[in-house]
């Protein structure tokens, strides 16, 4: 839905009839918060402006949980586990492609870190979007999108996906027979999307490879802070490239989020070049047996002189 950028003086009368039509429609079993209009506030985080909606009231803890488990349960392909090949303590630790019933291969355990993440920056007050490379059916950031939404937050923050889209890299020599498993159009996302009702404005899509696609989005968004970056790339460059574009976007506070850190060597590679490149050392938290995290507690700026010597100009 979309978000009204400018100041709008709204009769009591009519902010009266908009209550009741919100209450009406909450009784009629509408899981998510709807947004109208918004009013501004400054809050940490940089230069984006946090706007905070009328209208809208967060839901309770218990609510909250209970959509959030819901749409987890959902993405992950785990609310049918009544066919044969569903194992419970494998898709727990994202050991499985959920077949044709789930949207994201992150698993339950991933699925939890990332809402903990959005929740923890919310909590903060800290500005900024949540973005993912590398989306696949879309299903980590539906549950992103939901989060937004219980916590009344899709006018304050973009959601977007950079993805191929449907087209895979074939100059890293691709995933052989289940490249057509892997996918997955712009179209199709955007319709899974719409199944749980969470396509709105806030929610953006960047198609194409991440070289072709990072650099220019930083380019047209400089200001923009990233407050939860989650990169699942697989290859060596797939990473470098948001490291290299986004680190610095991510306020001190926020979250990175490597997907496939523990099971693919060259992200190994990638995020240990990056710290050497910079002369840091950031310990990250192991999530499962595949992803891990951390939250930012210093800043600086990438040293742009290796990236180049790495990957020369054309």
């Amino acid at each position: 839905m979309a978000c009204l950028r400018s100041k709008v003086l709204v009769p009591t009368f009519v902010l009266l009839v908009f209550c009741i039509l919100a209450l009406k429609e909450f009784q009629a079993g509408t899981w998510f918060p709807r947004l109208e209009s918004l009013h501004f506030e400054r809050v940490r985080g940089g230069e984006q402006e946090i706007r905070s909606e009328i209208g809208c009231q967060p839901l309770g803890t218990e609510q909250r949980d209970c959509v959030l488990n819901l749409t987890l349960n959902a993405v992950t392909g785990s609310l049918f586990d009544e066919y044969s090949e569903f194992n419970a303590q494998t898709r727990e630790g994202g050991n499985d492609w959920p077949g044709e019933v789930g949207h994201t291969m992150i698993g339950m355990k991933r699925g939890r870190n990332f809402v903990m993440t959005i929740e923890s920056v919310i909590a903060q007050g800290l500005a900024g979007d949540i973005v993912e490379l590398g989306v696949w059916r879309g299903g980590a950031m539906i549950l992103a999108q939901a989060v937004l939404q219980v916590h009344c937050q899709t006018c304050n923050r973009r959601a977007i996906l950079f993805d191929m889209f449907g087209v895979l890299d074939k100059t890293t020599g691709g995933y052989g027979k289940a490249d057509s498993y892997l996918a997955v159009s712009k179209e199709q996302v955007q319709k899974n999307f719409v199944k749980y009702n969470l396509l709105n404005d806030n929610v953006r899509f960047i198609q194409g490879m991440f070289d072709l696609t990072v650099a220019p989005y930083a380019a047209v968004a400089p200001l923009r802070p990233i407050a939860v970056l989650r990169i699942d790339g697989n290859f060596y460059k797939s990473y470098m490239d948001p490291l290299q574009y986004f680190y610095e976007r991510v306020p001190v506070g926020g979250y990175i989020i490597f997907d496939d850190i523990g099971s693919h060597r060259q992200v190994q590679e990638a995020w240990a070049d990056f710290q050497k490149w910079n002369g840091v050392v950031v310990q990250i938290q192991k999530i499962d047996r595949h992803g891990a995290f951390f939250q930012k507690t210093q800043s600086f700026k990438p040293n742009w002189e290796k990236y180049w010597e790495k990957f020369p100009k054309k």
